[in-house]
């Protein structure tokens, strides 16, 4: 075995942070004490959970990149690169800081499929040897953050050139210089909220697990996603990283990984906290069979979430989506938002556009739209870079290189119609596009529907789940902002911007873009799955920025227990479900309960504003005012009915977390309660939930399936089961993520208040319900 410590990566000009308070974050409705001052203690234990106070305060007077000198870095790196290195040094399995390199070399692939390096997938005794690592290693840490918060610093600082000439020599990305500078600012964001997660577990009131994690690292965008968010802000609350190569685009994760381990072991680390794992697929598969308890981060389609979820339940998977454009008229300025929007970085972006709703447009509107988009080789993109271009198609060359785009065997939409200049497919129909859309990943495709039914499209979006939506009305003021409006309130979607179907102008008011979110100054990002089919994909949806580990935490039972008394501990004004949570049977679930409602205080208390390149709005919303409901199964008996000597329902240790969220606020009427028991229906009855204006039914277990049938019953927004106590006790945020959307909402222009003013008032906001039980 050789060691690791031989790297390809040579030491670039540093880049200087640079300290910055451009970024305001403004509450409409409130003050919050600064970070230092005396605060109550049910404050602290949230601060990691969206919408919290304390969550806010983790933004603002972040630190700014020297975008000049990140260009400059990454250029000097690719002048110097030489492809061979690739070859002679290849990928393999890095296992306590030794590199396992007894099998047999094959070819690696860039993201057109061309050669461009080696790789050793371990042999079956190395796969062993993985094996018996990574469920027998306990890590020695529990707190790595000065040693990871250097390391983090001299990564952006010294190889930035190094992280972004590698992700475009691997991935071909026309930008990797903005994805630096926006992580710059962004782990800020998210090391506040690991230092309160931390500061939490040292009460001890939450547990971080620190089974060794799975990190599938995605193509496009893994300098931010993998190294930053899911390997060093794990590794700096002490969790073990296993990083698993890929059947593409491996290289420039893998030599992440050799550059980090570097500098963790010269910092007296044990190599043991990173692994990389060169293996097959079913050896891949091997290591999540084999280790149940261990989390695994993902970006990936939908298809491949679901794949891994089916086989590992503890899958933390970000999904794409179809995102979608609307404009209530086509212009030529909607017509270039359109182009940039589809072909940013060569349809290689997650929030590239997929779909546009432009009423009226013609297949020659879409030749002329994408006449000047330009094209270029692999061998141009450093110029690409130099010139700070984000956007265009790539053709690379090689003799096997397959224009066409795939199509769903059972897509009734019509045939694409490709371009005649360019490498641009699409098609038209006045009606939206079928479900389940091929991204057709770094091939531009675009369906456009000519015709504008907003209650029809919500209810596509809705169905589809897109990760952005980008709406252009006539003049982005108040009198055209209906149809704005009427979309955000009918869906459930994580980015939505708001922007002119003209030009700047004087109103300074751009048309909007799919492609536009900085999470950071409060433009908060997801790539959830759609909503009632989420737990096909993923255990909790991701939501940027948040603390990475504490989607493997949990609460301290221990903890949970002191709070179980709800008179004592529940918050002023929300004291009327105190007897409901006295009726809950475990005093862990009864704990769980005050926490989830004093923090639904404090979360469901409308939108937070946020002021930076653009206008913002964000936090907890309702789910879709659609009319749909979400329906909770309760399954569970009771006491009774389980031959129980105690009063106590122990169906409510299932149901009640689940249904005080919805209970305490304006989404009381949004939730319907399906039982099988006529004893449950009679205590909720007794409970006063059913003359609070919940429907509550009483039907077998065959009536309520074939009520909810996705394809032949009713329509639901979410269906849920309930057919257990709950026995693990996830952090607040990620918990009412499960059943509720979140996300934020913007204006194109900078500081606009006439768009806080009206959308603030938008009854789609998440907000506490002014009447009692």
């Amino acid at each position: 075995m050789a060691s690791y410590r031989r790297l390809a990566y040579p030491l670039t000009r540093r880049m200087r942070i640079i300290p910055s308070r451009t970024t305001t974050m403004v509450s409409s409705h409130r003050f919050f004490p600064a970070v230092g001052s005396t605060t109550p203690t049910h404050q602290s234990k949230r601060r990691y959970n969206f919408g919290s106070q304390r969550y806010e305060k983790c933004f603002g007077d972040l630190p700014a990149a020297d975008v000049d000198a990140l260009r400059e870095q990454a250029l000097a790196y690719l002048k110097d690169f030489k492809p061979q290195t690739w070859y002679d040094e290849p990928v393999t399995t890095i296992l306590r800081g030794e590199k396992l390199s007894s099998g047999t070399p094959s070819t690696t692939v860039d993201a057109f499929n061309r050669p461009n390096g080696r790789i050793i997938h371990s042999t079956s005794s190395e796969t062993q040897s993985l094996l018996s690592h990574v469920r027998s290693y306990e890590s020695p840490y529990t707190d790595l953050r000065p040693e990871m918060r250097e390391i983090e610093a001299t990564l952006l600082e010294k190889y930035a050139g190094f992280l972004i000439g590698n992700q475009m020599t691997d991935f071909w990305k026309f930008d990797g210089v903005t994805e630096l500078e926006e992580s710059t600012m962004a782990n800020e964001v998210e090391r506040r909220m690991n230092d309160a997660l931390l500061e939490d577990e040292t009460a001890p009131k939450i547990r971080i697990k620190r089974t060794p994690a799975f990190v599938g690292c995605v193509s496009n965008f893994s300098n931010f996603l993998d190294l930053f968010r899911k390997t060093i802000r794990n590794l700096e609350c002490g969790v073990p990283i296993v990083i698993l190569s890929r059947s593409n685009t491996t290289q420039h994760s893998y030599r992440w990984t050799e550059l980090l381990l570097d500098q963790m072991t010269s910092r007296g680390i044990d190599a043991g906290m990173l692994t990389y794992a060169s293996c097959r697929l079913d050896d891949v598969k091997q290591l999540l069979r084999h280790n149940p308890d261990s989390p695994m981060y993902v970006t990936c389609s939908r298809a491949i979430a679901a794949a891994i979820k089916k086989g590992h339940d503890r899958c933390v998977a970000s999904t794409g989506g179809p995102n979608t454009l609307v404009a209530t008229e086509y212009t030529p300025d909607i017509a270039a938002a359109v182009a940039l929007s589809a072909t940013i970085e060569s349809s290689g972006q997650c929030t590239a556009l997929r779909h546009a709703v432009l009423p009226g447009v013609t297949d020659e509107n879409l030749e002329d739209m994408f006449d000047g988009v330009e094209s270029l080789t692999t061998d141009g993109m450093p110029a690409a870079l130099e010139a700070g271009k984000f956007s265009g198609i790539i053709l690379p060359r090689c003799a096997d290189y397959d224009e066409s785009i795939e199509e769903e065997e059972d897509d009734d939409g019509g045939e694409y119609t490709k371009h005649s200049r360019s490498n641009v497919w699409y098609r038209t129909n006045a009606s939206l596009p079928p479900d389940d859309m091929n991204e057709n990943w770094r091939k531009v495709a675009v369906d456009v529907t000519t015709t504008l039914d907003v209650p029809e499209l919500s209810r596509w979006l809705v169905r589809n789940q897109p990760i952005s939506l980008a709406i252009n009305v006539a003049t982005a003021a108040p009198d055209d902002w209906d149809t704005a409006k009427q979309l955000f309130e009918q869906t459930g979607l994580v980015v939505y911007t708001v922007g002119s179907t003209s030009g700047a102008g004087d109103t300074g008011i751009e048309p909007s873009l799919t492609c536009q979110a900085r999470p950071q100054e409060g433009e908060i990002f997801g790539e959830f799955p759609v909503r009632r089919e989420l737990d096909r994909f993923t255990q909790f949806p991701v939501v940027v920025p948040s603390s990475t580990p504490s989607y493997d935490t949990c609460y301290d039972e221990s903890f949970l227990e002191t709070r179980c008394r709800p008179a004592e501990h529940l918050r002023p004004g929300v004291g009327y479900v105190a007897s409901l949570i006295d009726a809950v049977r475990s005093p862990a679930v009864k704990g769980y309960c005050v926490e989830l409602v004093n923090y639904i205080t404090e979360a469901a208390s409308g939108p937070n504003r946020a002021s930076g390149a653009r206008t913002t709005l964000w936090g907890w919303q309702r789910p879709p005012l659609n009319g749909t409901t979400t329906v909770l199964r309760c399954d569970c008996r009771t006491g009774e009915e389980e031959g129980s000597s105690s009063s106590s329902s122990s169906y409510l240790d299932g149901l009640l977390p689940v249904l005080l969220p919805f209970l305490l606020t304006n989404a009381r009427s949004q939730v319907e309660i399906s039982v099988a028991s006529e004893k449950v229906l009679s205590e909720l009855k007794r409970h006063g939930i059913i003359d609070c204006g919940v429907k509550v039914s009483l039907e077998s277990s065959e009536m309520f399936f074939n009520r909810t049938d996705d394809k032949t019953g009713e329509e639901f927004y979410n269906v849920v089961t309930l057919d257990s106590a709950m026995t693990e006790f996830p952090m607040l945020g990620q918990f009412l993520s499960l059943y509720f959307p979140l996300g934020h909402i913007k204006s194109t222009k900078a500081n606009h208040e006439e768009f806080w003013e009206y959308f603030e008032k938008s009854d789609k906001w998440l907000r506490m319900n002014e009447n009692e039980l």
